[in-house]
């Protein structure tokens, strides 16, 4: 109608729990946050060395966290059954929505409660990670690489935005940039690890690799299934590593725009994820006979070029030759 105003609606507002005090000398909250960092020191592999860096009243918000994903991602994987799996995840959003009601029911979602009222972190992201585990229950082939990264949006770059919320890097001005290079990092790392594992999720039932992509490079799925690393295979698998390599250089320039404090553990992840692609082509793209992991020197040597790179931009993760 002439004249008449058009106003869009408004986005939905994310979902925040009441903020209150962390008392970390509390008995019961300080088991809580105990117990979430026995669970992502064993579980979590790169949550020791990011420790290493972050300021000490930070690491039981970062433990509450990175437990909660690991006893998600195990519901996901460890159920025995698509059906087992779907019920626990279901219950475990159950508990993830009475503890910012309130009600933790559980000593990880207590600590999770206290983390989420006290950094201010919405329950969207915890939500989008479930909402991924559930997707491997029911989809395990993708058809392109546009199909997979859709899939890492809820998998794996949830994780980045808590990360940065955790550090009180967003919200700001700049939150729609420091995002979008978390998910380039996050996204990267979900790929890396696909790349490292294709027979492990293969004994899951699960291809990772885009279907397009098996397609044009002449890989069947029965190949897969033999372990048989012949020369179609390692050029599918350099094409990946390849496509994943340019995520981290993209990612590489969040350093720049997170305070100086925090530029450690963004590089290391991001150097970190360019060095199991590394191991991957060291071993010649065979990843049936023996998984590509990072030694535990493998992972000082990375730590430390991601102290050197906060001040020398040519250490930064960049596209490999």
């Amino acid at each position: 109608m002439k004249g008449a105003t058009c106003r869009s609606r408004p986005a939905p507002r994310k979902t925040y729990p009441a903020r209150v005090p962390i008392r970390p000398l509390e008995p019961t909250l300080r088991d809580a946050y105990a117990r979430c960092e026995r669970i992502a020191r064993e579980r979590v592999e790169n949550f020791p060395v990011l420790s290493e860096h972050l300021a000490p009243e930070l690491i039981p918000h970062f433990a509450a966290v990175y437990a909660f994903c690991r006893i998600a991602d195990d519901a996901g994987d460890e159920s025995g059954s698509p059906e087992a799996a779907t019920a626990r995840l279901d219950a475990l959003e159950r508990e993830l929505r009475a503890a910012f009601a309130g009600s933790p029911p559980t000593p990880e979602m207590t600590a999770l409660a206290a983390t989420a009222a006290e950094k201010r972190l919405p329950i969207e992201p915890f939500l989008a990670l479930l909402s991924a585990f559930r997707q491997d229950q029911t989809k395990t082939r993708y058809a392109d690489w546009d199909d997979l990264l859709d899939y890492c949006t809820r998998s794996a770059n949830p994780v980045g935005e808590l990360v940065l919320r955790l550090l009180d890097e967003v919200p700001s001005r700049d939150d729609g940039r420091k995002l979008a290079k978390s998910n380039a990092i996050c996204t990267g790392l979900q790929l890396a690890n696909f790349w490292q594992d294709v027979a492990r999720d293969w004994a899951k039932g699960r291809i990772y690799a885009p279907l397009a992509d098996l397609e044009r490079h002449g890989v069947a799925e029965d190949q897969i299934a033999r372990g048989v690393c012949d020369d179609r295979f390692r050029t599918l698998l350099a094409s990946l590593c390849d496509r994943t390599d340019a995520l981290f250089a993209e990612g590489a320039s969040l350093a720049d725009l997170v305070a100086k404090r925090h530029r450690i553990p963004v590089l290391a992840f991001a150097l970190a994820g360019q060095g199991l692609l590394k191991r991957i082509r060291e071993a010649r793209y065979d990843v049936f006979s023996k998984r590509p992991e990072i030694s535990s020197g493998q992972a000082k040597a990375i730590l430390a070029r991601a102290v050197a790179a906060r001040w020398i931009p040519a250490l930064r993760p960049k596209v490999a030759p």
